[in-house]
Parts: structure tokens; C-alpha cells; sequence
């Protein structure tokens, strides 16, 4: 039985008794997400707060979000955190963190990590620093050890933003041996 069928993806009810769905990404959706863990100089990372209606609770996320049909994971990148933080990153920032399978036992999907370094701290920024409205709840800036216990006690639970934290530690805490 399908449940819900956007241009993004068929919700489909495989098992009534057990409540079981899987969604069904068309191919040009399949690699249709992109998360981004923006750092600034001080190794502060900028994160969001984002209601999610399933969890009926706000998640700690990096900036993320869906890709359009013809858009590039780098462009969709860029937009998401213009649209979910204010910031516009240049292309040329973006490092590539690898993709990721969302949830492999019910979406076909594929999604793009990246990290972002700027040259600058979050607090000369704090004007340019809005969201779009309906995109996040609150921004935070987070340090990066902070982000690191709060990631391994549990307190960030949102699966992209975990593998984009143990992805990016590698690169961050070399920068942080050089400081």
C-alpha cells in the first residue's frame, strides 16, 4: 500500500501487521542528500536545532538537506547551509567527507558529507547568522571537544551528523596539533 508519493520519494506500507515501510527513491534521487559540519577558526562548529516530527523532539544536526534533481551535491551543499544558517561558503571551502547510507534497511538513498573551515570566528558573524524562516529552530555554536563528549555520551543522536563528526575529526584535531 503506498502511503505518501512526493517527487522525492514512494512511502510504502510492505507489512500492515508490523507497521513496516520502505521508502523508494526514484534513480536520479538516489544520491539525494548533503550534510555539511561548518568549523570556524577557533574550532567552534556551527549547528542547528531542527524539530523532527517522527522523534517529536528538536535534533542537534549539521546544516543538511536534499539535493535538487539537476543540482550538484557541492551546489545543494552550499544552499543548505546559506538557507539553514545565513552563511554563503565559497565552493572552494567544501572538503569532501564521503557519502553515507541514511538508513540501508529502508531508503536507497546516498548521502554527500562535507566539512567546511573558515577563516574567521562565528562571533564576527553574528549578523549574518539567520536562517531562512521554516528552515531550523535556533542556531548553535558548539566547540569542537564539546561536540566530540556530546557525540560519544549520546546527546547527538542524528546519524549524519555523527559520521560527519567521526569523519571530520581526522582533519580538525590535525589542525588543532598545528595550533
Amino acid at each position: 500500500q503506498t502511503l505518501i508519493t512526493t517527487p522525492y520519494r514512494k512511502t510504502v506500507l510492505r507489512d500492515a501487521e508490523a507497521d513496516y515501510l520502505f521508502m523508494r527513491l526514484g534513480p536520479e534521487q538516489r544520491h539525494n542528500g548533503v550534510g555539511v559540519l561548518v568549523g570556524d577558526q577557533s574550532k567552534n562548529i556551527l549547528m542547528t536545532y531542527a524539530a523532527r516530527i517522527p522523534l517529536s523532539q528538536q535534533c542537534l544536526e549539521i546544516p543538511r538537506g536534499g539535493k535538487e534533481v539537476d543540482e550538484t551535491a557541492v551546489a545543494a551543499a552550499v544552499r543548505e547551509v546559506q538557507e539553514e544558517t545565513g552563511l554563503t561558503l565559497s565552493l572552494d571551502l567544501l572538503v569532501s567527507l564521503g557519502d553515507m547510507h541514511p538508513d540501508s534497511s529502508t531508503l536507497r538513498s546516498r548521502t554527500q558529507l562535507f566539512m567546511a573551515q573558515l577563516d574567521i570566528d562565528f562571533a564576527s558573524l553574528q549578523d549574518c547568522l539567520v536562517p531562512q524562516e521554516g528552515e531550523v529552530d535556533q542556531l548553535m555554536v558548539i566547540p569542537w571537544k564539546r561536540l566530540l563528549e556530546m557525540a560519544e555520551s549520546g546527546e547527538i543522536t542524528d546519524s549524519f551528523t555523527l559520521v560527519a563528526i567521526l569523519r571530520a575529526r581526522r582533519h580538525l584535531e590535525r589542525e588543532i596539533a598545528k595550533s
